[in-house]
């Protein structure tokens, strides 16, 4: 005979799948710092031999997405940056070594099919918030994004090709970017990075950043900083800057557009926090009670399944939170390690509730789960096998809940109710996964 669930065992687990939504991981602020130095002289055509010998190259070298590098031999990059007060523009210098140089001709310019740089400004750091200028450069093509952010009137830059890689130079006016509001003068600060597409021959590509954060497009807080000085810095200067940054810094965390000034990810960020620690206290509280009272394994299989469901958000919440690609792959690995036990405990609750025990066919998606995320982690075209069980998974948990509600069995309305949000939310972050499949432009 079925035991008719506990009015705290159902009452949290109605809870608990309702409060699993899995929402998305953001990314933490840059922290990259650069200095900008006074330059004159400069001809934006791609060669870089008028620029002063003794400025700093800063590298491009966290890999943020795409294929791992080979090495040095594969991939080197390197900016340097100045200014000019009189004529209010930012000087940029980009060095590329690269084994696999793809360029495409003038208008095939997608991002994803050559080589490209990309330069990343925020000049209202302090007083407005709107998204950062992307400035990019594809071949010979130049463009920005979003296409009303802007205009290139007051951009120049030129590309010179080589065989083992590349020089780009930029040039641009703030005069015409914004109205003149921004004047460039010393101890001045804006946001600001430079990240690279490198496609190779044989298909592989990968994008290289200054600072870390994929979303540079979108939010400020992805962006480093670049501090204007009016020479070239010595161990003294760069010391007396420290005050400034420390400063900058405060400011950036005190002031902001979202939320009362937050960081608009502020929220989803304590969002995730809390769909992180809740189920392990709700996992903790049906095993405790699976403890006292053994015969109820349900409570035992629903904490497996809700300490299995925090570790893996816990795991997707780092896979963004990550400092490069290198990083953000191995928290991917653990992830689709973990996730097929949150499935499997799952179900074997459901069996626990409404059967007397769990067919054949439990066992046989348990072995496919654990299968088919073993395959995903060895290679991530296999991803697309492990979802296909997920939705197994899901099918066979709503036909089993299905037949209990027909039966009017005890508890299975709440229980349907949160498995079906549950499965909603669950479906969404599936097909989200198979689409991030695709490298960050």
């Amino acid at each position: 005979m079925l035991r008719r669930p506990d009015r705290i065992g159902v009452f949290s687990v109605g809870f608990m799948l309702f409060l699993l939504t899995l929402p998305h991981a953001i990314q933490a602020h840059n922290g990259a710092v650069a200095l900008a130095v006074p330059v004159e002289g400069i001809t934006i055509d791609g060669d870089l031999s008028d620029w002063p010998p003794k400025m700093t190259a800063y590298p491009i070298a966290r890999r943020q997405a795409g294929a791992p590098l080979k090495g040095a031999a594969d991939f080197q990059g390197a900016f340097r940056i100045g200014y000019h007060t009189e004529e209010n523009a930012l000087y940029i210098a980009v060095e590329v070594v690269d084994d696999s140089v793809v360029r495409q001709a003038r208008g095939e310019e997608s991002w994803n099919t050559q080589d490209g740089c990309e330069i990343y400004l925020d000049l209202s750091r302090e007083d407005e918030f709107p998204p950062p200028i992307q400035y990019y450069i594809r071949g010979s093509t130049l463009g920005l994004y979003p296409s009303n952010s802007g205009n290139l009137k007051g951009v120049a830059a030129q590309v010179s090709w080589q065989e083992n890689g590349y020089s780009c130079e930029w040039r641009i006016d703030l005069d015409r970017q914004n109205n003149g509001r921004s004047k460039l003068h010393p101890q001045m600060v804006i946001g600001f990075d430079v990240s690279l597409w490198d496609k190779d021959a044989d298909g592989s590509a990968s994008w290289i950043a200054w600072g870390k954060g994929a979303e540079k497009y979108l939010y400020a807080p992805d962006l480093g900083d670049v501090v204007l000085v009016d020479r070239v810095p010595n161990l003294e200067q760069n010391l007396s800057l420290l005050p400034l940054l420390v400063e900058h810094s405060r400011r950036g965390r005190e002031s902001g557009p979202w939320n009362g000034g937050a960081d608009p990810r502020e929220l989803e960020r304590r969002i995730q926090t809390a769909f992180t620690v809740l189920p392990v206290a709700f996992g903790l509280l049906h095993l405790f009670l699976f403890l006292f009272f053994r015969p109820a394994r349900e409570n035992l299989f629903f904490a497996g399944f809700l300490i299995f469901t925090s570790l893996t958000t816990f795991l997707d919440y780092q896979n963004a939170l990550a400092a490069d690609a290198d990083s953000a792959d191995l928290y991917l690995a653990l992830h689709r390690a973990f996730s097929p036990f949150a499935l499997i405990f799952l179900l074997r609750f459901v069996y626990a509730i409404f059967a007397e025990k769990p067919p054949i066919q439990f066992w046989l998606l348990s072995l496919g789960a654990l299968a088919t995320a073993a395959a995903a982690v060895y290679h991530d075209d296999n991803y697309l096998y492990f979802s296909i069980l997920i939705l197994i998974f899901s099918i066979e948990i709503w036909r089993e809940t299905t037949q209990a509600l027909r039966r009017q069995k005890a508890g299975a309305r709440i229980i349907a109710v949160g498995l079906s949000l549950q499965l909603l939310f669950a479906a969404y972050d599936w097909l989200l996964g198979v689409s991030n499949k695709k490298v960050v432009p």
